[in-house]
């Protein structure tokens, strides 16, 4: 009986153990793509910023209402602690 219940609680460790190292390797995997996409948005809020660096885009009026929005969402997304440790918004921003 005592053997039953060590084997069990043997292939129960053991169980959990991989699926312990599998759910550590998919979120090694995210954390490699968040941290991709990281980069990507503040190069990309850079680049949106350095396009418009007379505010010629905000000035017009069709056309700032959609630079304007997507400024918006930058700065939106940039506000999720995508942003790397230490660096501010307006770093960013100023870049």
């Amino acid at each position: 009986m005592t053997t039953v219940v060590i084997v069990i609680l043997i292939l129960m460790i053991l169980g959990l153990g991989y699926a312990l190292l599998n759910t550590l390797r998919k979120l090694e995997t995210l954390e490699d793509w968040f941290s991709a996409l990281s980069g990507k948005l503040q190069d990309g809020y850079r680049q949106l910023k350095s396009l418009d660096y007379i505010s010629a885009y905000e000035k017009d009026t069709e056309l700032g209402f959609f630079f304007e929005l997507i400024r918006e969402i930058w700065s939106e997304l940039l506000s999720w602690d995508l942003i790397e440790e230490g660096e501010t918004l307006e770093e960013v921003e100023g870049s």
